[in-house]
């Protein structure tokens, strides 16, 4: 899991995870609610579509 805070305006934190799992997604979701957390919420990535992309695609050398 990869992490980011900032604060808010309002004198709270902003509290940014980035994990690779829905199983890290829902060990964090616990941590922060265990500890007092408000407002959690979360949100999935959409999927990579590489054979549609205008992007070079790294090939291995032969």
């Amino acid at each position: 899991m990869q992490g980011a805070s900032t604060f808010a305006p309002n004198g709270g934190i902003l509290l940014s995870v980035h994990s690779d799992s829905s199983e890290w997604t829902k060990k964090a979701k616990e941590i922060l609610e265990r500890t007092g957390a408000q407002d959690i919420a979360s949100t999935g990535e959409a999927s990579s579509d590489q054979g549609k992309s205008d992007r070079p695609v790294a090939r291995e050398v032969a």
